[in-house]
Parts: C-alpha cells; sequence; structure tokens
C-alpha cells in the first residue's frame, strides 16, 4: 500500500509568508511572483514597483560622485557614452529613467537634457525635460563655445606663454 504524505508548512525565501507544499515539491517560494521576484535585481523592482526615491538611492549606489556633484555611473554604457540598463530586456537610457523617476512621471516625447554637460551623469538634479529642438540648440551652442575658448587659448599662448591664465585653464 501507498502512503500519502500530508502538505508540509513551509517559509517563503523571499516574502517569508508560510504556505503549504507536496513533500516531494522542492519549491522554496510561496507563488510564481515572489520566484520572479528573487530574481529581479533591486534596481529593477524598485522601477517595476514605482519606489521612485528607492529607484534613485540605488542608482545613486553604484555611482561615483565627482567635484561638480555628478553622479558618474560606474556600470555599462552605450556607445555613445550614456549609461544604459537592462529593463523588461531592453537596454535603456539610464539619465532619462532618473529624471522620470525625479518627476514622478515619463517624458514622453520631451528628453532629459544635461545641464552639467556630462553624458556620464545621472543626478536628477542635473537633469532637466526639454524638447529635441531645445536639447539639440543648446548642445551647438556648448560646442560653439568650447571651439571659441580654445581658439581664444591658443592666440593667448602664441602672444604670451607665460600668462597665468595658461596655467589655470587647461589648454586644448
Amino acid at each position: 500500500p501507498r502512503v500519502r504524505r500530508l502538505p508540509e508548512v513551509r517559509r517563503c525565501r523571499a516574502c517569508g509568508g508560510s504556505f503549504s507544499a507536496e513533500p516531494a515539491v522542492r519549491t522554496q517560494h510561496c507563488s510564481r511572483a515572489c520566484l520572479a521576484g528573487t530574481l529581479r535585481g533591486p534596481l529593477r523592482l524598485a522601477w517595476e514597483s514605482q519606489d521612485w526615491q528607492g529607484f534613485i538611492a540605488q542608482v545613486r549606489s553604484r555611482c561615483a560622485e565627482t567635484d561638480a556633484g555628478c553622479w558618474e555611473w560606474q556600470g555599462k554604457r552605450g556607445r555613445d557614452g550614456y549609461p544604459r540598463v537592462l529593463l523588461a530586456s531592453r537596454p535603456t537610457a539610464l539619465h532619462r529613467l532618473m529624471l522620470e523617476a525625479r518627476e514622478g512621471a515619463p517624458l514622453g516625447s520631451q528628453q532629459a537634457h544635461h545641464a552639467c554637460a556630462n553624458r556620464a551623469c545621472v543626478n536628477p538634479q542635473h537633469l532637466q525635460p526639454v524638447t529635441n529642438a531645445a536639447n539639440a540648440a543648446e548642445m551647438g551652442a556648448r560646442r560653439s563655445y568650447v571651439a571659441r575658448i580654445a581658439e581664444l587659448e591658443a592666440a593667448l599662448a602664441l602672444l604670451d606663454p607665460g600668462h597665468p591664465l595658461l596655467r589655470q585653464i587647461p589648454t586644448t
């Protein structure tokens, strides 16, 4: 005769709740949701649960802070130099997610503009929602200023190579 064993009470490894399972079943989770939660990292869980402060804190813990207050992402970056994370199996621009987390709403067609001009920065205080046209205009103006400064430094180096400004500001 075959003896049927009664289900045993177990504690879920994810949530700590009690559940019953057949002795032959080796499950350690009370549900598929708890099992899925253990397979996701804290960054993704915070994003999916819309815990914006938790998401920002998770990102902040994976950054190095510069003297200018930028939070430079220490993880993967795309070819364009912008930080990327996998959410729902898709690489997503982290600076955009950080701005959405700060605002508590999706950006839609707007872009996340770096006021600090540092592509690796994900500090939400350095990001602004702007239109594509405004973002392109500001980046063009910034490149123009950088080029103009380089020209002026080169002219100053020719006229007065020992000028104190050339020691303070690195020449390009």
